[in-house]
């Protein structure tokens, strides 16, 4: 009887150590897909709690450690590497919402920051009120290391611009999805009018919450076309993705704006620029 119980009592606890080192290695994963560096900060949290058997040290570690190296060891050791973070407190370039910040999704090449700034700044003198607002851009090492969902973004060079709208007739800083994206210029316009063959992908953006959190606010389409005019004179410009009925509506005849195809997710919601 006692052996049958001290049995029991083994495969119970092996099953609790099983399940443990499956939810370690999902958080793991997850935390690396989101961030890049957060797998590996929570795998030291990990080790704290194992040496404090404390919950709370472990949190408050993890909490402390990532705070210091996303915002202070990243942007030093990244610049080695050749990728520097956008600005967060510029005034004429800003982050969507600080999620992205957060999570390190905003390091691109000292040239597209430069750029950015150069072009936002320009468009800021004409257009009173204006910022530039961008949203994921790249992660801080590794060429090839993906941006998910993103298929292209791994190399320091593309970064995703915002939309600009307004609100009762006056430039807003604001966007109507929280994240950026999701919330299109045209709604009615399907993927099966340009893509008749496109999977789910094509519009899965629209899947998000909060993508209509602001719906007082309305597309300024002079403005949006002044800053993809803007971006096409900068430095190493290789490409702008935008939907085709964007492209007509707001006079971008340009070789460099161009249909991302049918296989990425749908730009009527932001402007996809690519550096060489």
């Amino acid at each position: 009887m006692r052996n049958r119980s001290l049995k029991k009592k083994r495969k119970h606890k092996n099953s609790k150590n099983h399940f443990w080192s499956l939810f370690h290695l999902i958080f793991f994963l997850l935390l690396t897909i989101i961030s890049q560096v957060g797998g590996v900060l929570y795998l030291f949290s990990v080790l704290v709690y194992r040496l404090t058997s404390s919950y709370k040290k472990s949190l408050l570690a993890f909490i402390t450690i990532y705070a210091l190296v996303s915002g202070v060891l990243l942007p030093w050791f990244s610049s080695y590497g050749g990728r520097v973070p956008l600005p967060v407190n510029h005034p004429y370039l800003k982050p969507a919402n600080w999620f992205t910040v957060i999570t390190n999704r905003h390091y691109v090449s000292p040239l597209v920051k430069q750029e950015l700034i150069s072009a936002a700044q320009d468009i800021a003198i004409e257009n009173k009120g204006y910022q530039m607002i961008y949203l994921d851009a790249n992660f801080p090492f590794i060429n090839g290391f993906p941006l998910i969902p993103h298929l292209s973004h791994d190399d320091g060079k593309k970064v995703d611009i915002a939309f600009t709208y307004s609100k009762d007739n006056q430039i807003s800083t604001k966007l109507p999805s929280i994240w950026g994206y999701g919330n299109y210029v045209n709604p009615d316009y399907t993927p099966k009018q340009v893509c008749p063959n496109a999977g789910t992908v094509y519009g899965i953006t629209e899947k998000l919450p909060f993508t209509n959190y602001y719906n007082e606010l309305n597309i300024n389409d002079k403005l949006n076309a002044a800053v993809a005019r803007r971006l096409l004179k900068a430095q190493r410009l290789e490409k702008i993705f935008v939907e085709p009925y964007l492209r007509k509506k707001w006079s971008l005849d340009h070789p460099l704006v161009r249909f991302q195809g049918c296989h990425s997710v749908r730009h009527d919601d932001h402007f996809h620029i690519q550096f060489r």
